[in-house]
């Protein structure tokens, strides 16, 4: 089973120079009933997908596989389209660093969209007599809703080349700064407001349902197949010259210039670790909360190892730089990628790969793999399944990764309550 139809379909700007990202959310099924939704813990999924130039895009069938099964096992699975790919902008880099800060922008919104989830009940809403835990704060009307100070499990994925990209990101703390230093009107100020605008909507429409049942006792415990959000470009489904399309566009261009003309009046001194809870990007907030920092793992189906990340990089090593753009939120930040063994240890890792893969000889990943296994303490696992290859065209083959990543998600979710993030 791979994944559904999007629950939301959406452009953010990509930190790097503000090149419109498309980008889709899908919700798991335990957010789908009344009374599974509050006890859901906070948990998505980001799966990035192969080099674009060879017909990657979030469309990818591996992709699908992948986070069909994440998504039966409870997350919040989020996909994107690097820039070059699909219906996002721009072009394909041969340095990888675009696209780089394109997944820390996506990064971005999945932390700030889960900590907006409220998946819990109204006040005054009743509970069955079975269940004896307190009740979770009271969802809020208004995109300004309480929200969990828990922190949330993320995994950062990919497939292929989206697996590269997503083991060189920064460290979880490096990223928790970045977001903090949120300058009004830049393109991190945006992508937050999207997400706030994406979780407000569930928010709301979650309420209106529970509300719905507690005016009528009989009607179904469901609160069924979430309908589809298209906000902004990059869905099938909004038409281009639709009415809120249009108003998209001239907010998206009213952001740019602010953006440009904070980039040319200011070059503040970063902010206090924090994040500006508000809605509006252009209005500054005095309730500032700071956002936990979330339990990170990793997950790289068929990593692609040197020489082919030499060649796709250019022989570069990748680094998040923001200086290309014009008023991004870390003003021109520099942020140098750690080793991706180092992350990969430290983290909750799972890496699939077939022995039969046509990018990485089963000599090269199996010595790379048993090595980050042997690391003293490391958190690294790894799984080889014999007879695939780079695209999992092979039969049976399917059917072992999803086994295997089933047996590590399991895993992941019982430890992963119990542990604090780094």
């Amino acid at each position: 089973m791979g994944l559904p139809s999007p629950s939301f379909s959406f452009t953010i700007p990509s930190v790097y120079d503000d090149t419109q990202l498309e980008c889709r959310l899908y919700l798991p099924p335990q957010l789908q009933r009344l009374e599974t939704a509050p006890r859901w813990q906070k948990r998505g999924a980001i799966i990035a997908h192969p080099y674009a130039p060879l017909g990657g895009c979030f469309d990818d069938p591996v992709v699908s596989t992948v986070g069909g099964e994440l998504l039966q096992a409870g997350y919040i699975v989020g996909t994107f389209n690097f820039r070059g790919a699909g219906e996002s902008g721009g072009k394909t880099s041969w340095t990888a660093k675009p696209e780089l800060g394109d997944y820390f922008s996506f990064y971005g919104f999945m932390v700030y969209y889960l900590h907006g989830l409220n998946p819990g009940r109204p006040s005054g809403h009743s509970r069955a007599p079975s269940e004896t835990q307190p009740s979770p704060p009271s969802i809020a009307g208004e995109e300004g809703s309480q929200q969990s100070s828990s922190p949330v499990d993320l995994i950062l994925g990919g497939y292929s080349y989206g697996s590269m990209i997503a083991s060189h990101l920064p460290k979880v703390d490096v990223v928790m700064k970045l977001l903090a230093n949120t300058a009004e009107g830049s393109s991190t100020a945006a992508i937050r407001t999207r997400a706030q605008h994406c979780s407000a909507h569930w928010n709301k429409e979650f309420q209106a349902r529970v509300q719905l049942q507690s005016s009528r006792p009989g009607s179904p415990d469901s609160v069924g197949k979430p309908s589809h959000v298209a906000l902004g470009y990059g869905s099938d489904s909004s038409p281009k010259d639709s009415r809120g399309d249009a108003l998209d566009n001239i907010m998206r261009r009213v952001d740019r210039s602010k953006r440009r003309l904070s980039a040319r009046l200011s070059r503040s001194e970063p902010q206090m670790v924090q994040v500006q809870d508000n809605t509006n990007a252009g209005t500054a907030s005095g309730d500032a909360r700071q956002i936990p920092t979330p339990r990170i793992s990793y997950l790289l189906v068929s990593p692609i190892l040197p020489p082919i990340t030499l060649f796709l990089t250019m022989f570069s090593r990748m680094s998040l730089s923001t200086e290309v753009g014009s008023g991004t939120s870390v003003q021109g930040a520099h942020v140098l990628s750690p080793k991706p063994e180092e992350q990969l240890c430290a983290h909750p890792t799972l890496v699939i790969y077939g022995n039969r893969d046509s990018f990485t000889s089963e000599k090269k990943i199996q010595k790379w793999s048993d090595e980050l296994a042997s690391v003293p303490g490391t958190k690294f696992q790894y799984r080889e399944i014999d007879g695939a290859g780079h695209f999992w065209h092979e039969d049976g083959v399917e059917t072992q990764m999803r086994a295997a990543l089933r047996v590590w998600l399991s895993h992941t979710l019982q430890v992963g309550s119990s542990q604090t993030p780094p």
